[in-house]
This record gives C-alpha cells, structure tokens and sequence, in this order.
C-alpha cells in the first residue's frame, strides 16, 4: 500500500483513510495550568508512533 503513494505530492483525505486506522483524543489535562491533551494515531502500516519522543530524539 506504501508503494502506492509514495510519489503523491498531497496528503488527501482517501489516503489518509487508508493509512490510519484510529485517532483517539484524550481529555485535556489542566493541573498545571496549560491544557495539555494527547492525540493518539494508530497507523495500519506503523502501528502507533510516538511523535513526542520523536520530536525530543532530534534535538
């Protein structure tokens, strides 16, 4: 399914369908006075990734 759109030039919403299987929006968390709210994407080829941990390994 990768090889499919691995020359797309934009994300529309059919394949976005494809490749993601379930988004799950937490409640927000406001104990320290910003609203922090965790968004969950679960990918059918990846599985789920962790874009927080991502973000913090590249710097």
């Amino acid at each position: 399914m990768v090889k499919t759109y691995t020359e797309k030039e934009k994300l529309t919403p059919a394949i976005l369908n494809e490749f993601v299987e379930k988004i799950i929006v937490r409640t927000p968390d406001k104990r320290t006075g910003k609203r922090v709210q965790q968004v969950e994407i679960s990918h059918n080829c990846t599985g789920m990734i962790d874009l927080l941990r991502c973000q913090r390994n590249k710097y």
